[in-house]
């Protein structure tokens, strides 16, 4: 979603300093469990399920937005709930801030119009409460999501947390080598984009070159034609 004057305008309006809509995703029919999330529950479902085409003619419109962080909004462990080796549960707790509520408002209704000028029959979910603009209502917990940006890399320790390398600004010896060090969202997912910081920050660390391609196509670190003929018979 191109920021433009409009954007601008709803952020300003919700008193947020700026609202991206992120990248459009598209995607194809989810096949029987994703059908039977669209099909009313209750004694007619089986034969709703059997009578539905959903697999075959459904595909997916999804935007992915980019929200601030909030100290509400954690990740912890429960002080209560125990797994099957007695250890603490991951917990999550969530609440939409202003920001992701400005930008669902917004870019959603973009999103409904041009499924209308298509003439599709849609179903639209929304993270955010009370933004539900058609058919099944919100969820209280966004269905996909990105935790990032909330340990920040850059120059300025006043505005970063980390370096440019996920070195900790106070702390020599802590390197942080996940998405909490990204300081925007990416369009795709991060996986990939994580992984070579990581491995960035690593071979950082210890002073070493990362490993790549090499001429010929051989990889760095292993032995080339050229470089097995001059070893030495031993």
């Amino acid at each position: 979603m191109v920021q433009d004057d409009a954007a601008r305008d709803a952020a300003r309006d919700a008193g947020v300093p700026w609202i991206r809509g992120g990248l459009v995703e598209h995607s194809g029919g989810g096949h029987t469990i994703m059908a039977a999330r669209h099909t009313p529950w209750g004694r007619a479902h089986a034969q709703a399920m059997i009578a539905g085409d959903l697999r075959d003619h459904m595909w997916a419109f999804i935007m992915q937005g980019e929200d601030l962080p909030y100290a509400t909004n954690t990740v912890d462990l429960s002080p209560s709930v125990r797994d099957a080796r007695g250890y603490p549960v991951a917990r999550v707790t969530y609440e939409p801030g202003r920001h992701e509520l400005a930008a669902s408002k917004h870019h959603g209704k973009i999103l409904q119009r041009v499924l209308e000028e298509m003439g599709a029959v849609y179903v639209i979910h929304t993270s955010s409460p009370g933004v539900s603009y058609h058919g099944i209502g919100a969820t209280p917990i966004p269905e996909s999501r990105h935790v990032i940006g909330t340990a920040r890399m850059g120059d300025n320790p006043d505005t970063a947390v980390c370096d440019r390398w996920g070195r900790v600004h106070e702390w020599d010896n802590v390197i942080v080598a996940d998405s909490s060090v990204f300081v925007t969202a990416t369009g795709y997912g991060p996986t990939l984009t994580l992984v070579a910081l990581a491995s960035r920050a690593a071979h950082h660390l210890v002073g070493s070159e990362p490993i790549g391609p090499v001429p010929g196509g051989a990889v760095a670190g292993e032995h080339s034609p050229s470089a097995a003929s001059q070893a030495s018979p031993d």
